[in-house]
């Protein structure tokens, strides 16, 4: 399935619930949490940080929808291709609406780290990429143009390879988490 189509579908579905969250903001707390901790559950997970986002309708799909999200994400993030990629919307979406999102999966990125990793001492590497993340999500909004275009791609790009390397970081020994 492709980027946009995903991030369409879910976007829709998350309004259609109720959710408040953007869907990139979502992904980003799901990421953030399994950065952390892989073993987390989905239901830990949507307990813990996403069920006092928004208030739901009885009877949404959005559950299955985000538990399959969780699960790939999951997936993506402890495979040896590099396969993970934040969820945003496509290309042919205004290249505003583009640096929105990616600044609310960031936001979303820490959200999930720091709610799972509260009492912890970053090293070096994490903290630069910490602060790297936190810069992304403070991006400027006011941008056009194929200069512009291009450092989003850049941006993203960075975002993909640093939340890989924060998990490793993170998962290889001294800098364990869990969720509360």
């Amino acid at each position: 399935m492709r980027r946009e189509s995903i991030y369409s579908g879910l976007q829709q579905r998350v309004q259609l619930s109720g959710h408040k969250m953007p869907v990139c903001e979502i992904h980003g707390s799901m990421v953030g949490v399994l950065c952390v901790d892989d073993s987390v559950s989905y239901s830990k997970w949507k307990q813990q940080v996403f069920d006092g986002v928004g208030a739901a309708k009885k009877g949404d799909d959005l559950d299955g929808v985000l538990s399959a999200l969780f699960d790939k994400s999951r997936s993506d993030l402890i495979s040896e291709g590099f396969s993970f990629e934040p969820i945003l919307p496509d290309d042919e979406t205004s290249l505003v609406e583009r640096t929105s999102a990616l600044a609310q999966w960031c936001e979303g990125f820490l959200y999930g780290v720091g709610y799972t990793a509260t009492q912890r001492e970053w090293t070096g590497d994490c903290s630069e990429i910490l602060r790297d993340v936190v810069e992304i999500s403070n991006v400027d909004f006011n941008v056009a143009g194929e200069s512009d275009e291009a450092s989003l791609f850049e941006l993203i790009e960075y975002v993909r390879v640093a939340v890989q390397l924060l998990k490793a970081e993170l998962q290889s020994g001294g800098n364990s988490g869990s969720i509360h």
